[in-house]
């Protein structure tokens, strides 16, 4: 928080001041009551720092006279018995007087942060309607309104921090926001060290975000189309070729199949099937017409070949065997082949 929000913060809240606490506050011998005080007790600077802090927020009735007790015994970290002793004097010399003031002054503060509390909540009711149900359900179940808050105290921040924060929150929750430039939010809005932002960060990453962070990444991630299949039917049309379903189916023939017998019979006697023998006008007889082939509409001049008769020429051939008894024919000496052995 810079200085100039610190000053506003305490002009509202001293506003609020029953006159007794006013008068106390603005007199600032409480300071050197304090300083004192840190003498006595040997406190170092963040000591010191931290009870002027305290002090500071009880007497603007920020925070309860139970809480500052508390918060002093936390974190000055002395021990039980000069602890006890320092708050007696504390009270003693500062608080004793406008006691009941300040906690008039808490309560009714707390009264003004609750009715803001309930307009946040309004507004994050209103951004929760336009989220999924899935999604609502899990942040519902979460806690994420009261632990928001609790939060914000714990930090001590302000009604306009406080603002920010759950601007902030609500923009990473419904989608608004990419998470990874959620920090530069919160340190642009809430104007805290770097040290507290990353504390509470993390705390809102524990508390709030964990148990939704699966959820957050679906909002955030775009979802890709699926192209649309088309089939070869499309692309055909679109080059401009049109099938015809009629075309794509074959021709259904009357006739049955043949059986394995009338193959063969047509194969061995082809004559019988096919040709049909006819006597021409000048007594041929040797002449076959092919009416099968004329109607099929083969060319004249097979058919004129296929219609003589061709013979193949017969040559008769003699096979004899060598006398078994020597022959009166002179013997030649028989030439010894090179490439043969002899057998021994």
């Amino acid at each position: 928080m810079d200085p100039k929000e610190l000053q506003e913060k305490i002009a509202l809240y001293f506003s609020k001041l029953p006159p007794d606490a006013q008068e106390v506050f603005s007199s600032m011998k409480w300071l050197e009551t304090l300083q004192t005080i840190s003498l006595k007790y040997n406190l170092n600077q963040k000591q010191q720092e931290t009870l002027s802090t305290e002090t500071t927020l009880v007497l603007l009735g920020i925070i309860h006279l139970v809480e500052y007790e508390e918060n002093l015994t936390n974190e000055l970290g002395l021990e039980r018995d000069p602890s006890e002793r320092m708050l007696v004097e504390i009270q003693d010399s500062i608080l004793k007087n406008i006691r009941p003031q300040l906690i008039q002054a808490f309560d009714a503060n707390q009264k003004v942060e609750i009715e803001e509390t309930q307009n946040i909540e309004q507004g994050l009711d209103k951004r929760f309607t336009e989220l999924p149900k899935e999604i609502k359900d899990i942040i519902e179940k979460s806690n994420y309104k009261i632990t928001l808050y609790n939060i914000a105290k714990r930090y001590n921040l302000n009604v306009v921090q406080m603002g920010d924060l759950e601007k902030n929150v609500t923009n990473l929750i419904n989608g608004s926001i990419n998470p990874n430039n959620f920090q530069d939010f919160i340190e642009k809005d809430i104007k805290l060290s770097p040290e507290v932002i990353t504390k509470l960060i993390n705390d809102l990453n524990e508390k709030i975000f964990l148990k939704i962070r699966e959820s957050l990444k679906l909002i955030n991630t775009p979802t890709e189309k699926t192209p649309e299949k088309v089939n070869d039917s499309q692309i055909l049309n679109s080059a401009g070729i049109e099938i015809v379903p009629e075309k794509l189916e074959l021709p259904i023939t009357e006739k049955l199949p043949e059986k394995r017998e009338e193959i063969l019979k047509k194969i061995e006697n082809p004559d019988a099937v096919h040709p049909v023998r006819s006597m021409s006008p000048q007594g041929d007889s040797s002449t076959l017409v092919l009416e099968r082939a004329a109607s099929n509409g083969v060319h004249p001049i097979l058919v004129q070949k296929l219609s003589s008769s061709m013979q193949t020429p017969m040559v008769k051939t003699e096979h004899t065997l060598n006398n078994l008894t020597p022959s009166s024919t002179p013997k030649i000496a028989p030439k010894i082949d090179p490439y043969r052995e002899i057998p021994e």
